[in-house]
């Protein structure tokens, strides 16, 4: 319900699991106490074996600005590095300019612009 998206989507449990998150053992999670307040992923490039993609990096609003999503893209990274990778992209969607700069800040370089857009069936 808070991601950054330019409309409301709703995901059940077992979609997170097998669309979005699809490893357990690349999924890294922040917890404050008994809580999940973050998480990130890594998803192998079934085409490229030397990269991955960067999943959804995603922190709990209340907690945002606190350096959670630094934290887990830097392990995210640093786990890319032990297995031996030697590409790991992302992307991130219009509207959060925040996690753009992260990005930016832990050395991703904006390489292609997509626009999407959306206009109801038949067009005029």
């Amino acid at each position: 319900m808070d991601f950054a998206v330019d409309r409301p989507i709703a995901i059940t449990e077992e979609e997170w699991w097998s669309s979005w998150i699809t490893s357990d053992e690349w999924a890294f999670v922040a917890v404050a106490g008994e809580e999940l307040v973050g998480m990130a992923g890594l998803l192998d490039d079934e085409d490229h074996p030397e990269r991955a993609e960067n999943l959804l990096t995603a922190v709990r609003r209340d907690l945002r600005g606190r350096g959670i999503a630094r934290a887990l893209k830097r392990h995210t990274l640093r786990c890319a590095a032990d297995r031996g990778l030697t590409e790991v992209y992302t992307w991130t969607q219009t509207g959060n300019e925040a996690m753009q700069q992260l990005n930016r800040s832990l050395g991703y370089v904006d390489r292609d612009v997509i626009v999407n857009v959306r206009a109801p069936l038949p067009l005029g």
